[in-house]
């Protein structure tokens, strides 16, 4: 590829790989964490999960229609705002001492799923029309293989510092996306 696409490319398909890593990692021991942390039954998580998801969906929204649309936000400022919003949203519900927190937290972290929609963007406009499809393929294929290593790891961290800190997976989030 030309004017360096190639590390380009490679860097925005390492953004997404990471990006599941960190998505699938805290998903797999997040009901563990607000178990132990707030005592929530299944109910409480799965209404919290609803209301993340609702959140997460109205950031994109936001935006892509509000921040892109009409402040003509570049896409790589709309991939740092979301980006930022991980950091954020990690930390802080790293050390969350209520369940209202965790509601609050992810109403602040709006954008945190922006990354995602505004790095295939990018992709699409460095890769020729006939190379997408090749190209989504292999990174669908490597988001995968982050999501079977990324389980494993964020349940041996939650079960090593569940006694004394159970956000502590959460850091890891922060420092993925750091």
């Amino acid at each position: 590829r030309t004017c360096k696409g190639r590390r380009i490319l490679l860097c925005l398909i390492s953004m997404l790989v990471l990006t599941v890593f960190t998505y699938n990692g805290s998903a797999s021991v997040s009901y563990l964490f607000e178990r132990e942390r707030f005592g929530w039954v299944l109910q409480q998580h799965n209404v919290y999960d609803s209301a993340n998801i609702i959140l997460s969906i109205s950031g994109c929204i936001i935006g892509l229609t509000i921040l892109k649309k009409f402040f003509n936000f570049s896409d790589m400022a709309l991939i740092f705002l979301s980006i930022s919003s991980g950091i954020l949203d990690a930390s802080l519900k790293a050390f969350a001492s209520a369940g209202w927190q965790m509601y609050v937290i992810s109403a602040i972290a709006l954008f945190r799923i922006l990354a995602s929609p505004m790095t295939r963007t990018m992709i699409t406009t460095i890769v020729p029309h006939t190379e997408i499809g090749k190209v989504f393929a292999a990174t669908t294929a490597f988001e995968a293989l982050s999501a079977l290593a990324s389980s494993p790891l964020y349940t041996v961290v939650y079960s090593k510092t569940m006694i004394f800190f159970p956000g502590a997976f959460f850091l890891i989030t922060a420092c993925v996306y750091s």
